[in-house]
């Protein structure tokens, strides 16, 4: 098994890029993310376009939800989806290749569909929250912004490639990606965590 851990050292290594760089120095964007991601897999981004007060209503609405009891929170989950769309309970979702549940909850939206898209049947309908004002559209607007600085980063990635910059826009339109929501709950005493987990 290997065990991948990005730890203080590591994480000072990882360039930090400005999105604002994609529209003042396009090559440099392109290229500090091309570096990074082939050195490290991974990039830490600044200056992002995700608006502040979009991810702060989210991250405020899940922790009204997560704060719910199991049971209220259970007529969200979608059982044979395998978590695909709105609420999978703590303890269901076990990573590839492991035994023992992760010890989270979470919840994921995907792409709207209008009625009649060609891809309609393929993917799951979103589930919302329907007595928590401004579920729906909060969700959708964080799901949009991270979208939208997703094509950015596609486009930057495209270019390090010598590739032309929309060459990724195709294959990523209306495509299945998937917002996660995750919450760890507080483990308030190693009863909670089977032998198997403690044990590793």
């Amino acid at each position: 098994m290997v065990i991948s851990v990005i730890n203080s050292t590591t994480l000072h290594r990882i360039p930090v890029v400005s999105a604002l760089d994609a529209h003042d120095d396009f090559e440099s964007f392109s290229k500090r993310i091309g570096e990074s991601l082939e050195n490290s897999g991974f990039v830490l981004i600044s200056d992002h376009s995700l608006p502040s007060h979009t991810l702060d209503e989210c991250l405020s609405l899940f922790k009204t939800f997560f704060s719910r009891s199991d049971s209220e929170k259970a007529q969200y989950h979608q059982p044979g989806l395998a978590g695909a769309r709105g609420y999978t309970p703590f303890g269901i979702e076990t990573a590839q290749g492991e035994s023992v549940p992760d010890l989270k909850e979470f919840w994921h939206v995907g792409r709207e569909l209008p009625i009649g898209h060609r891809f309609k049947s393929m993917m799951p309908m979103n589930v919302w929250v329907n007595d928590l004002p401004e579920f729906k559209q909060t969700l959708l607007a964080t799901y949009q912004a991270f979208e939208q600085l997703g094509a950015l980063l596609l486009r930057g990635i495209a270019h390090y490639l010598h590739l032309p910059a929309d060459w990724f826009d195709a294959a990523v339109c209306d495509g299945n990606s998937i917002l996660r929501i995750l919450h760890y709950p507080p483990i308030v005493s190693p009863t909670q965590l089977s032998p198997a987990l403690i044990s590793t």
